[in-house]
């Protein structure tokens, strides 16, 4: 079932509809606890499996994945087909994840898994089977990809997990101003530098982020390296501390606490900032809040593939650039004849057409990938 040269597998508990073991990665050295399911069509029994895991989240603090078929669904649109979706049963099913603090990792890939391959009249699709994971597996490994195979001789799709999928493409960094180098002292003098009346303001903004971006590299480097750095000297001082006190030691340890409070509010100020989430209602100093908020907000954004006229799909590597290719120029042509009619008449009868069709932001992506 494994590659026991690169995993080791140890089963921990099992019953009817659950499984639970502890897989360790040797080449890396790191585990995780994985949970299987096959849950049962039954009230009574289902219920039995949400409390069991419940009951393993509240004993498990460590990287936790939970797969499997959860014969449920969540929202409507989880179903073709059939009976519509119970609210009390999907609502059990939502307030067992909250409580197992999981994150949906989502999918590429035909939406439904699940399929009884009847005639159309009598045809239902649902999406019954899932990948989860706790928010200290998906910090590791945030690019985690899981993909609705093909279905073939069984009902169910076969699904695959990446956790680091590999990618052809690499696109650059759009510039980034990051709100802690206002408290830095030297920041004005970046922002002076490069302040030229004489040029235009496309050059200034152009000269400002290739100068702060370089400034940030050189003066504040690596927040998370300088992070682990920090709290290893800590941990040696307090060591020493321990067997050898002096008032040289305990100056450098009251120095490293400075330091490595000013490193934390800096990861804190970046983590708000790339959540985009308001501090005032959430609270300070809550920085894996902000980074689970992230991890969330990317995935959601996260374009993984893009349909063509047919409907069909093509996967965010090197070969969906070439194969649309000249397409996309054909695309912004089409969006630069329509937004000239947004700009002239604003109010007009096409913009509430265009708003139920999210044709805006893929107007704005488009033109973005056809310029760059």
């Amino acid at each position: 079932m494994w590659n026991t040269e690169k995993v080791n597998v140890t089963q921990l508990a099992k019953s009817e509809q659950e499984t639970h073991v502890s897989v360790k990665v040797i080449s890396s050295n790191l585990d995780y606890i994985l949970t299987t399911i096959y849950a049962s069509p039954r009230f009574r029994e289902i219920c039995i499996l949400w409390n069991n895991l419940k009951n393993v989240a509240n004993l498990c603090d460590k990287r936790w994945i939970i797969a499997g078929d959860f014969n449920e669904m969540l929202v409507d649109g989880d179903k073709f087909g059939g009976r519509t979706v119970s609210a009390n049963w999907s609502l059990i099913f939502k307030e067992c994840l909250d409580s197992c603090n999981m994150i949906d990792l989502g999918f590429t890939g035909p939406r439904f898994t699940l399929s009884n391959r009847r005639d159309i009249l009598d045809l239902i699709q649902e999406r019954i089977d899932r990948f989860f994971a706790n928010p200290s597996w998906c910090a590791l490994h945030p690019n985690a990809r899981v993909s609705h195979l093909v279905r073939c001789h069984s009902n169910h799709c076969p699904i695959l997990l990446e956790s680091d999928p590999g990618s052809d493409v690499y696109l650059p960094q759009p510039f980034r101003f990051q709100s802690f180098w206002l408290e830095d002292p030297t920041f004005p003098r970046v922002v002076s530098d490069t302040w030229d009346q004489s040029s235009s303001l496309q050059e200034v903004s152009e000269n400002f982020a290739t100068k702060a971006v370089d400034w940030n590299k050189n003066h504040f480097g690596n927040i998370f390296i300088k992070k682990k750095l920090v709290m290893a000297k800590l941990g040696r001082v307090q060591k020493v501390l321990t067997s050898h006190p002096s008032s040289s030691l305990l100056a450098l340890e009251n120095n490293l606490h400075s330091e490595l409070n000013d490193i934390l509010s800096q990861e804190e100020e970046l983590w708000v900032q790339k959540s985009r989430i308001n501090r005032l209602v959430h609270g300070d100093r809550n920085t894996s809040f902000y980074h689970v908020s992230t991890i969330v907000r990317r995935r959601r954004n996260c374009i993984s593939c893009i349909k063509n006229d047919a409907g069909g799909g093509f996967i965010m590597k090197r070969r969906l650039w070439s194969s649309l290719g000249g397409g996309l120029i054909g695309f912004s042509l089409q969006v630069w004849l329509v937004l000239p009619s947004l700009l002239l008449n604003p109010l007009g009868g096409i913009l509430p057409s265009l708003r139920r069709r999210r044709i805006p932001f893929a107007c704005l992506f488009l033109m973005e990938i056809s310029g760059s």
